[in-house]
């Protein structure tokens, strides 16, 4: 507090791009339908990605 006045903190945005096939380390990120809705009903998909990119994304 300033005088009176509240102030915000800053905001740093971190967000990477996430592609299929990109990554860091040697660790490719992947993207899976497992299920589709076509066969299913429903669709559920897999993300795999290097443990500390998920922070960002």
């Amino acid at each position: 507090m300033v005088a009176g006045r509240v102030t915000m903190p800053a905001i740093i945005d971190l967000t990477l791009p996430v592609h299929d096939r990109g990554g860091r380390l040697e660790v490719q990120t992947q993207f899976e339908i497992v299920y589709s809705f076509e066969r299913e009903g429903w669709q559920g998909s897999t993300v795999r990605m290097f443990a500390h990119m998920g922070t960002h994304v």
